[in-house]
C-alpha cells in the first residue's frame, strides 16, 4: 500500500484516524511510521484548506474592545470578532503566551527586559501575561526601611520611568496584581481611604490603554496568578491539582520550572516562573542569607496553552 492509498484509506475509514499508529499498522499491513506521516500530512492538507477559506474574511477583520467577564475574581478577555459567523479563529491560528516574571522595577535585574523580548520573538507570542510586582515599592512596605534607601517619591519616580521601557517593548499586557503591586491600595484602605480618592494602577504608573491589571486572568484553560499566599518548590502544581486546570503563578522567586500531574481522567501542569529581582539591590536584602537565589528567566505557553515551556536567562 503506498503512502497516497493508505491516506484515502484514512479518509474513508475515519474511525482509523481514532486509533493508534501502532493498531491501524497492524491492521492495514503497514508501518507505524508509514500511519503517523499520512496521519500527519491529512492534518496538514485539512488545516491548509481551511486557512484558505478563511483568509479572506480574516483580511476584511473588524475587531472590536475586548469584553472583560468577571467570575470570582478571574477575569476572562473574550475577543468578539466580526465577520466570521462565530467561527473560532483560534481553532486555525495557535496562540502563544509570553509570561513575564515578578520585575519589582526599579530593582530588576539588569538584561530580563531584553531577554524576554527575545523569547517572544523566538517563540512568536501574540499574548503577553505578566505574573505580577511590576513595581516593587519597597519604601512604602510593611517591613524595616533601609535608611539608605530611596524616599518613597523618589523609588516610584524611577520606577515608572523604567515601566515606560516596558510599554514600549511590550504595549499590551495582561498583569496579575501582586502583594507588592497591591501595597498602595492596602494602605489607603488601612487608613479608611475610600476607593473614590485612589487612582487605578494604569493611571498610578502612566500605563498604556493595552495594559491591564486583575486578580488573575484565564487564557485557553490556563489560569495566570501571582501566587500571594504560597510558597515552596510545588506551589503552582497544587493549585493545578486543586483546579485541575493548568496554572502559571509567580511570586516564589526561587522556584522556577514546569510540575505535572494526573489521574485517570486528566492531565495538569504548573508552572512556575521564579522572580527577576536583583538579588544584590538592597530591596531583596531580606532574603541575603538565603542559601536559594532567585531564578531569573520568563515562562511561555505555547499551542493554544498545551505545551509549557520555561526559559532561564544566561547570568
Amino acid at each position: 500500500m503506498t503512502l497516497k492509498q493508505l491516506k484515502k484509506k484514512l479518509i474513508d475509514c475515519p474511525g482509523y484516524r481514532e486509533n493508534g499508529a501502532a493498531t491501524v499498522a497492524k491492521h492495514l499491513g503497514v508501518s507505524e511510521k508509514m500511519v503517523r506521516k499520512a496521519k500527519k500530512e491529512l492534518r496538514e492538507e485539512e488545516r491548509a484548506r481551511d486557512l484558505a477559506e478563511i483568509q479572506p474574511k480574516v483580511n476584511q477583520l473588524q475587531y472590536e474592545e475586548p469584553e472583560i467577564i468577571q467570575s470570582n475574581g478571574i477575569y476572562k478577555p473574550v475577543q468578539r470578532l466580526s465577520n466570521l459567523g462565530g467561527f473560532n479563529i483560534n481553532k486555525l491560528i495557535d496562540v502563544n503566551t509570553l509570561v513575564i516574571p515578578d520585575t519589582h522595577e526599579p530593582f530588576c535585574k539588569a538584561g530580563v527586559m531584553e531577554h524576554c523580548y527575545r523569547i517572544k520573538e523566538k517563540y512568536n507570542c501574540t499574548r503577553v501575561v505578566h505574573i505580577g510586582d511590576e513595581v516593587d515599592a519597597c519604601a512604602i512596605s510593611q517591613w524595616e526601611h533601609d535608611p539608605d534607601g530611596m524616599s518613597a517619591g523618589d523609588e516610584a519616580i524611577l520606577a515608572q520611568a523604567k515601566m515606560k521601557q516596558w510599554y514600549l517593548n511590550f504595549p499590551e499586557v495582561y498583569v496579575c496584581i501582586g502583594n507588592h503591586t497591591a501595597r498602595p491600595f492596602r494602605l489607603a484602605k488601612t487608613a479608611g481611604i475610600p476607593s473614590k480618592f485612589i487612582k487605578t494602577y494604569r493611571e498610578s504608573w502612566e500605563a498604556p490603554e493595552g495594559w491591564k491589571w486583575a486578580d488573575s486572568w484565564e487564557f485557553d484553560g490556563v489560569h495566570f496568578t501571582h501566587g500571594t499566599g504560597h510558597s515552596g518548590p510545588r506551589a503552582a502544581i497544587t493549585v493545578a491539582m486543586r483546579y485541575q486546570m493548568n496554572v502559571v503563578m509567580g511570586h516564589i522567586h526561587s522556584e522556577a520550572g514546569i510540575q505535572y500531574a494526573a489521574n485517570k481522567h486528566r492531565l495538569v501542569w504548573g508552572m512556575q516562573v521564579g522572580g527577576a529581582i536583583d538579588d544584590k539591590s538592597y530591596a531583596a536584602a531580606y532574603a541575603k542569607d538565603q542559601l536559594k537565589k532567585s531564578i531569573v528567566g520568563c515562562g511561555v505557553i505555547l499551542n493554544n496553552g498545551t505545551l509549557p515551556v520555561y526559559e532561564p536567562m544566561k547570568l
